[in-house]
């Protein structure tokens, strides 16, 4: 019986060296949270299950957002950007995607491929400029028909959110 529990407890501690040796990788976030327009939700990518969270934020009596859905996107969101009160673009750096999502469905509406290792989308003269930074480059989506424009070079000096 002695040597049973001594086997299992050297079992034990070889499980736990083996748990302390592994490198848990993750995508860095550029632009992990952002507000709607109008102020009253919060988005919020959760890298490791692909998801974004919506929370609402209009209830100042709320001492913490509350959390009213998550909507599965693509593999990795490390970027999020609302465009309008109900939808959201989340950059999906390891999907190499950018995935539209709507928050009154609760679904995934579109999915633009991008590059490699896409990093963050900003919006202006309604469009929509997805910024890559394996390559320093990115594309140019127009925000209404969503097809891709161009392709564009963006300068920076090192990777970091585009807004």
């Amino acid at each position: 019986m002695t040597l049973l529990k001594t086997l299992l407890a050297s079992l034990f501690i070889l499980s736990l060296a083996a748990h302390a040796q592994f490198a848990n990788y993750e995508a860095a976030q550029s632009r992990p949270v952002c507000l709607s327009p109008d102020g009253t939700r919060l988005f919020a990518v959760n890298t490791p299950d692909g998801r974004l969270s919506v929370f609402d934020v209009s209830n100042a009596a709320n001492l913490s957002p509350v959390l009213i859905r998550e909507i599965a996107v693509g593999l990795e969101p490390v970027s999020v950007n609302a465009l309008s009160n109900d939808e959201a673009w989340v950059v999906n750096e390891v999907g190499d995607s950018v995935s539209i999502v709507s928050v009154a469905q609760g679904i995934t509406t579109a999915t633009l491929a991008a590059k490699d290792e896409p990093g963050d989308v900003v919006f202006a003269g309604g469009k929509a400029f997805e910024v890559e930074f394996s390559d320093r480059a990115g594309r140019t989506f127009e925000s209404i028909g969503i097809e891709p424009e161009q392709m564009m070079i963006l300068r920076y000096e090192q990777d970091s959110v585009a807004a």
